[in-house]
């Protein structure tokens, strides 16, 4: 995720995505050498947004399921988004459903859909940099540039953004795109603890 919001985009689309999470091992890379359903609450330090999130094993992959409600200029929104993954933690699919009052709007994509990209980075939530963070598998001190598949908040629209990851600790890596940087920091899972001016964790499960 990069911050920043289009002020100019409406949203059109909702419905309530229905997720269940198995309690089931899944063989990862970062700081874990097995993964189980992770269940986490973050919060915008902008006090704008909440997302409930659920990483979970699908058989073969992995999936992050995500409800994430926002006040945009002035306006509740509710955004519900599903991304399914390979063992490589590559995007296979995603499926978002968003609504504001009675505005409603619904994106699908498949692994053709994304611009030649491995990820999917959305813009909404903290939670598709974990992604990158496992399927690069990076040591402390290494740097990768990607490009992922961008879509934009509120407007879904699709991009390539070119992106870079640093490994700076354990537990910490360096986003960057453009001028703009965050460090971010991370649990056992690779999952966001705390992302300066965006989002931190106030709950796990």
């Amino acid at each position: 995720m990069r911050l920043g919001l289009d002020e100019n985009a409406c949203i059109e689309n909702v419905c309530l995505y229905s997720h269940t999470a198995g309690l089931q091992k899944f063989q990862g890379s970062v700081n874990m050498t097995s993964l189980l359903a992770q269940v986490r609450a973050w919060a915008r330090y902008d006090g704008l947004g909440m997302e409930y999130f659920t990483l979970s094993h699908d058989g073969g992959g992995c999936s992050l399921a995500g409800h994430v409600i926002l006040s945009h200029a002035g306006r509740a929104q509710l955004i519900d988004y599903h991304i399914a993954c390979d063992e490589k933690f590559e995007t296979r699919s995603c499926r978002i459903v968003a609504a504001a009052g009675a505005e409603r709007r619904q994106l699908e994509l498949r692994r053709e859909d994304l611009l030649g990209c491995a990820e999917l980075d959305l813009e909404f939530t903290p939670s598709t940099n974990t992604l990158p963070i496992h399927r690069l598998k990076l040591d402390v001190g290494q740097t990768a540039r990607i490009t992922c598949a961008w879509v934009r908040y509120p407007g879904f629209s699709i991009e390539p953004l070119q992106q870079s990851y640093t490994r700076l600790s354990e537990a910490r890596y360096r986003y960057q795109s453009g001028s703009f940087h965050a460090d971010l920091d991370v649990d056992q899972w690779g999952l966001v603890r705390d992302y300066p001016n965006g989002w931190r964790a106030i709950g796990a499960n």
